[in-house]
């Protein structure tokens, strides 16, 4: 935007509360407008609409017409101004185009102050004159203001989330091995996964070493579970039994 301070639309129009114009001296207003993307009618309005504040009761103006500077941030709250009041090229020239100088209004045939709007490659927004104009037009600057856009702070994404909001209600996602789900399709949810019963590998029974023995019709084995060595000693005994009655028999 390079706004004309003598435009038709808004020449005529008082700065402030004063009895000067926008055409007489809105060049201030002007050049902010540029870089805020306003015209310089709007700005005026904005900075007489601030309540007034301190003894003197500005607003965002002081003394009827002068710009009150410290209480631009309040009327623009989207950017941030720094006033300086001298003159230091080096920092001007890395803030190009988002600057606005001060110099001598003699450059124009008037008395006090002229601002401009310094672009870049020693070229300036005259609001003079609505036009781009070499910055050695307007010798001997005395002050700037630099005018940057507040920071846009982006919030990360409230954990959990798999890296980006959800696009639809019901919708799940997969990632990194976590389930989300997102019933309204604005907020994840970690869906647990049920848990796992660990398969436990089954071992082979250990089986007692019980010796095979003939068996014999005539011997009653116990089934009890006594220990192999009684089953042992039992089934010799039998047959002990058995031995000497076959010896009766024979006699």
């Amino acid at each position: 935007m390079n706004n004309n301070q003598r435009d038709p639309r808004w020449e005529n129009i008082p700065v402030g509360t004063g009895e000067q114009t926008i055409g007489q001296i809105g060049c201030t207003i002007s050049v902010i407008g540029n870089i805020l993307g306003l015209t310089p009618d709007v700005v005026n309005e904005k900075l007489k609409s601030l309540p007034p504040r301190g003894d003197q009761g500005f607003t965002g103006y002081a003394y009827q017409n002068l710009v009150y500077w410290e209480r631009l941030k309040e009327a623009f709250p989207e950017f941030i101004f720094k006033r300086v009041w001298s003159y230091n090229n080096d920092e001007v020239l890395v803030n190009v185009p988002n600057v606005i100088v001060e110099a001598p209004a003699t450059s124009i045939g008037g008395r006090g102050s002229h601002w401009t709007n310094y672009i870049g490659n020693k070229q300036c927004k005259d609001p003079w004159t609505g036009t781009i104009r070499p910055t050695s037009d307007f010798p001997d600057p005395t002050g700037y203001c630099i005018i940057t856009p507040v920071p846009v702070v982006v919030s990360p994404l409230p954990e959990p989330n798999p890296g980006y909001p959800p696009t639809q209600p019901n919708q799940d996602v997969e990632k990194n091995g976590i389930h989300y789900h997102s019933s309204d399709g604005k907020v994840w949810e970690i869906i647990p996964k049920p848990p796992q019963t660990p398969e436990i590998p089954l071992q082979p029974q250990n089986q007692p070493n019980t010796p095979t023995l003939p068996q014999n019709p005539s011997i009653s084995y116990p089934a009890t579970s006594r220990s192999p060595l009684n089953n042992l000693l039992d089934m010799l005994k039998n047959i002990l039994v058995s031995f000497l009655k076959l010896i009766k028999l024979k006699k």
